[in-house]
């Protein structure tokens, strides 16, 4: 699971109801990065965010990918 805050914000409160699910999750949120605007750098390692996330599933060798895309 990638994103923004948006992301981090559904892990943080949502992280028992995943994990009792039963399907194993991975997260990788980036906070203050945003998704489209590679300029956006209001916290993290923005830089650094797209070959992150693409380590993250070649380690995890997700059935599926999910992105968040927050409101800003």
């Amino acid at each position: 699971m990638l994103g923004d805050s948006q992301m981090f914000t559904l892990l943080f409160y949502g992280d028992k109801a995943f994990n009792d699910s039963g399907p194993r999750f991975s997260y990788a949120p980036i906070i203050g990065c945003g998704i489209f605007d590679p300029a956006v750098h209001l916290g993290g390692n923005c830089d650094e965010r797209l070959p992150s996330w693409r380590k993250q599933i070649k380690i995890f060798n997700p059935d599926l990918s999910v992105i968040l895309i927050g409101g800003w």
